[in-house]
C-alpha cells in the first residue's frame, strides 16, 4: 500500500501547528483546559437512568402505572442479614438475642434508607400458630379426627353404661398428636 502524501496545504497547516506548539505552547494547552472544562459542565448535567422505566417513554401507561404504584410501595431493594454460628450445636439463644439487638438499630436507621425491618420468621409463626390444623395434612386430620371420635363414643358409652363391646380405643396422646402435625417444641425452636 503506498503511503499517503500530504497535499502542499495540509503541509503547510502542520508545519504551522507545529511552530505554535513550540514557539507558543501555552495557546494549545489552554485551547484543550477550555474544551475540557467545557465538556465536564455539559457531563455534570447529564443523569444515570438506570431503572428499566426509562427504556420506554413517559407517557405510556405500563410506565404511568408504574410510578402511580411505586409511590405507595417500598423500595424494590431487599437486605437479608443472617446470623450464624459455626458451633455445633449452635448457641440459639446468643442468636436471638443478637437479633433482638440489630433490628432496633436497623430500623433507628428509617427512611429513605431502611423502609422496614423484620425479624426472621417469627412474625409468620405468631400468624400461623394458631392457625396450624388448617396447614396439616389432611389424612392425618381425618385419622385424628376418627379417632376423637371413637374415644369420644366409647367414654360416652363407658359413663352411661351402654357400651355393647368392650374393646377400648387407644388413650389420645396429646404428645403423639402434636408430634404427628409437626406441632412440637423442637420444630418450634427451630426458627
Amino acid at each position: 500500500m503506498p503511503h499517503a502524501r500530504l497535499s502542499d496545504a495540509s503541509a503547510k497547516r502542520a508545519l504551522r501547528l507545529a511552530t505554535l506548539q513550540v514557539h507558543r505552547p501555552a495557546v494549545p494547552i489552554g485551547i484543550a483546559a477550555i474544551v475540557t472544562v467545557l465538556a465536564v459542565l455539559l457531563a455534570l448535567r447529564l443523569r444515570l437512568l438506570t431503572g428499566f422505566e426509562h427504556l420506554l417513554p413517559d407517557g405510556r401507561p405500563s410506565v404511568q402505572e408504574l410510578h402511580r404504584v411505586a409511590g405507595r410501595t417500598s423500595g424494590v431493594s431487599t437486605l437479608f442479614v443472617v446470623l450464624r454460628s459455626e458451633a455445633n450445636p449452635p448457641p440459639t439463644r446468643a442468636l436471638r438475642e443478637a437479633a433482638d439487638a440489630l433490628v432496633p438499630e436497623l430500623g433507628a436507621i428509617g427512611p429513605p434508607w431502611v423502609g422496614s425491618v423484620e425479624d426472621g420468621v417469627r412474625d409468620g409463626l405468631r400468624f400461623l400458630e394458631p392457625r396450624a390444623g388448617l396447614y396439616a395434612d389432611r389424612a392425618k386430620l381425618a385419622t385424628l379426627r376418627d379417632d376423637v371420635v371413637a374415644r369420644f363414643d366409647w367414654e360416652v358409652g363407658h359413663a352411661t353404661g351402654t357400651n355393647l363391646d368392650d374393646d377400648e380405643p387407644p388413650p389420645l396422646d396429646f404428645g403423639a398428636i402434636a408430634k404427628s402435625l409437626g406441632a412440637t417444641d423442637d420444630a418450634r425452636e427451630r426458627y
